[in-house]
C-alpha cells in the first residue's frame, strides 16, 4: 500500500473519532440550514424570496469553508499537540503528500456534507432548486475545501492547540461568510460590497449560486470557479511550504 493510501484511511479513521469534527461538518450545516429556512419563511414574500436565494448557497459555502480549513487547522495542531508530527518527521513521508492525504478526508466530507445539505434544502425549498446543473455544486464545494484547507494549515502551524485551532478557525469563517451573504443579497451597502470583493467566501458563494438556485448565469459561477482554483492551488503551494513539526 502507498503511503498516501495508508496516511488518507489513518486520517479517515482519526476524523470518525474526533466528535469536534464530526459535530462541525456533519451536525451544525444542517441545523443551520433548518434554522434560517424557518425563520426566512416567516418574512414577507418579497424579503424571504431574495433571502432563499443565498440561505442554502450560503450554507453550503459554510460548512465546505468550515470542514476545510478545521481539518487542515485541527490535523496539523493535533500532529504537533501528540508529538505524532516528530514521528512524521522521521518518516519517508513527504509534506505533499501528508497534505494530500488530509485533503482528501476533507474533500470526501464536503461532498456528504453536500449532499445532506442539497436533502435538506430540496425538501424544505430552502433557496434550493432541483435543475440539471445542481450536481456542479460539488465543483466550487470541493474547490473551497482545497482553498480552506490550505488556509487551515497555515493557522495550525501558529496555533498551540487543537481547540485554540478550532475557536480561530470558526472567528474567521463565520465572519467571512456571514459578509459575503450579505453583500449578495443587497447592494445598499457600499461598505460591505467593497470588503466581500477579498473575502474567498464570496467567490464560493458565487459559484454555488447558480448550480443550486438558478441564480445569475454559468460565467458568473465560472469565474468564482476560476478564483478558488487559482487561490486553492496558490495557498496549497504555501502550506506545504509552512508546514512545520516543532
Amino acid at each position: 500500500m502507498s503511503s498516501y493510501k495508508a496516511l488518507t484511511r489513518s486520517l479517515a479513521r482519526t476524523y470518525l473519532r474526533d466528535p469536534v469534527a464530526l459535530i462541525f461538518s456533519l451536525v451544525l450545516p444542517p441545523v443551520l440550514l433548518v434554522g434560517l429556512a424557518l425563520a426566512v419563511s416567516e418574512q414577507t414574500v418579497a424579503a424571504s424570496a431574495s433571502m432563499l436565494d443565498v440561505i442554502g448557497p450560503g450554507v453550503v459555502a459554510f460548512g465546505a469553508a468550515c470542514n476545510g480549513m478545521l481539518s487542515g487547522a485541527r490535523s496539523v495542531a493535533d500532529w504537533r499537540e501528540s508529538g505524532l508530527g516528530t514521528l512524521l518527521r522521521c518518516a519517508p513521508v513527504r509534506v505533499p503528500t501528508l497534505l494530500s492525504a488530509a485533503l482528501s478526508v476533507a474533500i470526501a466530507v464536503t461532498l456528504v456534507q453536500a449532499l445532506i445539505l442539497a436533502a435538506v434544502g430540496l425538501g424544505m425549498g430552502a433557496g434550493m432548486t432541483a435543475t440539471a446543473w445542481i450536481p456542479l455544486a460539488l465543483v466550487p464545494a470541493v474547490l473551497g475545501t482545497l482553498l480552506f484547507c490550505s488556509i487551515g494549515v497555515v493557522v495550525g502551524v501558529v496555533v498551540p492547540s487543537t481547540a485554540v485551532a478550532t475557536a480561530v478557525v470558526l472567528a474567521i469563517v463565520a465572519p467571512m461568510t456571514a459578509f459575503s451573504a450579505v453583500a449578495a443579497m443587497t447592494d445598499s451597502l457600499p461598505g460591505v460590497q467593497a470588503l466581500s470583493t477579498f473575502l474567498p467566501t464570496t467567490y464560493l458563494l458565487d459559484g454555488l449560486r447558480w448550480p443550486l438556485t438558478s441564480v445569475g448565469d454559468a460565467t458568473h459561477a465560472l469565474f468564482g470557479w476560476s478564483i478558488l482554483a487559482a487561490g486553492g492551488a496558490s495557498l496549497f503551494g504555501v502550506a506545504t511550504w509552512c508546514m512545520r513539526w516543532e
